[in-house]
């Protein structure tokens, strides 16, 4: 049987263009160390002397300085007992490069969207006295989440207000949920807003939605309220909000919703 080439069967014009296409496939794509950008929890750029923690080593630091020093990265949530601070760095992005490119864009190896963020947090606890007892450092959200969670229920609980109001975005056009004792009610929709009102007591699971959110803009998060009966929007509230009003969220789920309630 005879051999077939590329050369023989196809012509010299096919191997010009497996050579370009292998050129664009190992060149011209994928990921390349970038000069290091930090944003606060809002998208600001974060200077590096702004995230400087070595102060926090010698746990002596209290509740003032250390809202004054990381004022950059303060999540918003404000608590005389806590300290939340959230922040992203990217080192490195990925994206196309062409071949002789002078832009910008080209010169730093990909565009500011094209970077692949971290996020970091930083939670520090305080005694009744101001004094920081307790700090942590995390990167892993999975971890983070579970271990805010785990302080606000060991923290002294702050009563539930009669009614409080939380501002929020999400699908289906979500703008606001109120909180009461026993009831929440769900503001939703794009063209005519439906108050939906939900039990607490009908949320069986909280859990948390990366899928939209932004880690550039480390301040919004998002989570999603799994339900035990379907609502008028169905068996799932997906919510995105910044600091205070997460916080808000889970010490009002801690106080008014069932005792076995999962936490994600």
């Amino acid at each position: 049987m005879k051999e077939v080439t590329a050369t023989g069967y196809f012509g010299r014009p096919c191997l010009v263009t497996i050579g370009l296409c292998l050129a664009i496939l190992s060149g011209c794509a994928g990921a390349t160390r970038l000069p290091t950008r930090t944003k606060g929890p809002e998208g600001q750029a974060v200077q590096k002397k702004e995230l400087n923690l070595s102060f926090l080593e010698a746990n002596a630091a209290r509740h003032d300085e250390v809202v004054n020093r990381l004022s950059s990265i303060d999540t918003g949530y404000s608590n005389r007992r806590l300290f939340w601070g959230r922040w992203s760095d990217s080192k490195w992005g990925y994206g196309w490069f062409a071949f002789g490119c002078s832009t910008a864009k080209c010169s730093n190896g990909t565009s500011d969207s094209q970077r692949v963020w971290r996020v970091h947090n930083l939670l520090v606890t305080f005694d009744e006295n101001g004094m920081m007892p307790k700090k942590e450092l995390i990167s892993d959200d999975k971890v983070f989440w579970r271990e805010l969670h785990a302080t606000l229920a060991a923290g002294q609980p702050t009563g539930i207000p009669r009614t409080a109001t939380v501002s929020a975005r999400g699908p289906m056009c979500l703008t606001q949920m109120t909180l009461t004792k026993d009831l929440m009610r769900v503001n939703i929709g794009c063209k005519q807003t439906l108050m939906v009102p939900i039990s607490p007591l009908n949320i069986e699971r909280f859990g948390h939605n990366v899928r939209f959110e932004d880690k550039s803009h480390a301040g919004s998060t998002c989570h999603s309220l799994y339900l035990s009966e379907k609502t008028a929007v169905g068996k799932k509230i997906s919510f995105c909000g910044g600091g205070p009003e997460v916080v808000t969220m889970f010490e009002y789920l801690l106080q008014a919703s069932r005792s076995n309630m999962l936490w994600e």
